[in-house]
């Protein structure tokens, strides 16, 4: 008889099938490994080449520019409010030009204009001039306007002076815009 013939075998597949499981997993953990270990070493000299104090410089100087353009925001939120707040006060206000207009077309060319005062719709005006005449002629003019009720109400004369230095003679006439 030959002993060299085992017609039983004696492998075991279980045993095979483990143990290539278990070389897989060892290559797999072992290529793991080197990858893992590249990758720190990359990030460890990555992060040694970015310095932190560079890092907070572009930190300080991106929030000052936010810090000046909150200001900015800030200014141009308080103009657009002010400009709506005038455009409305612009809106109801009652238009005096008809007004100054017509009191300055019937002012004769030997007077000047003192000034122009409207408060409350009563409309003021101070003329001054060397000769009476021309105040006496302005005054009636105002009168006439007064009259009329389209320009002027209620005019009234409200003073009449003389600045004995310079002979000049100030007159103020007031009246209702209408």
């Amino acid at each position: 008889m030959n002993k060299s013939i085992n017609l039983v075998s004696n492998r075991n597949e279980q045993l095979e099938r483990e143990l290539l499981i278990l070389k897989i997993v060892r290559v797999v953990a072992v290529s793991l490994l080197i990858t893992i270990s590249i990758v720190a070493i990359g990030a460890f000299i990555f992060s040694a080449q970015i310095s932190i104090s560079k890092i907070k410089e572009e930190e300080n100087a991106t929030l000052s520019q936010i810090s000046a353009l909150h200001d900015r925001l800030t200014t141009y939120y308080l103009i657009k409010d002010r400009v709506r707040n005038i455009a409305s006060i612009i809106s109801t206000r009652r238009d005096y030009s008809k007004h100054i207009d017509a009191i300055l077309a019937k002012t004769p060319s030997t007077l000047s204009l003192e000034g122009i005062n409207i408060e409350k719709d009563i409309i003021s005006v101070s003329m001054s001039g060397n000769s009476l005449v021309s105040i006496n002629k302005f005054i009636d003019d105002m009168s006439e306007l007064g009259k009329e009720k389209k320009i002027l109400n209620n005019v009234k004369l409200e003073s009449l002076s003389l600045n004995v230095k310079s002979g000049e003679y100030t007159v103020i006439v007031k009246g209702e815009a209408l």
